[in-house]
Order: structure tokens, then sequence, then C-alpha cells
């Protein structure tokens, strides 16, 4: 059953760890939830590409890139 909840005023940007090389938003999902349920927030997980196959710095670029598409779409710009 899903509910529609008020906008917020914040989000959260949250990079899984693993060292670029291990790990997903996935894996880190149970307290995700409960962050967002806590802080009334949404947040955006990102998955990026690891390494090996992606070699230095793609995941960063990538986690780059994806904070700034949530500041530009952040309601509250700039985060």
């Amino acid at each position: 059953m899903s509910k529609t909840l008020e906008p917020s005023n914040s989000l959260i940007v949250h990079f899984h760890g693993g060292g670029f090389v291990s790990n997903s938003s996935k894996t880190h999902e149970i307290y995700l939830r409960d962050w967002a349920k806590d802080l009334g927030a949404p947040i955006l997980s990102v998955d990026y590409a690891l390494a090996p196959m992606a070699p230095f710095p793609t995941a960063m670029h990538e986690c780059f890139y994806a904070y700034v598409w949530g500041d530009t779409h952040s309601p509250t710009h700039p985060l």
C-alpha cells in the first residue's frame, strides 16, 4: 500500500560504502528506509559503476553528477 506524502523541504543524498568496488544502494536499503521515515525526507541513494569494470575516477564523477542533479532538483535549492 502506498500513500501520498507531503512534499519535503529536504533531500538526503546517499552514496553507499564499499570503496567504489562493492555494495549498492540495495545493500543499504534497510536503514535508508528507516532514515527516510524518521527524518521525513526523501533519500536519493546513488548506484554508481564499480571498479574494476569502471576505473577510477568514474564512480566519483557519477556521484558528483548525481549530487548536482539532486541539488538542481531539490525543493530548497541549493542543498
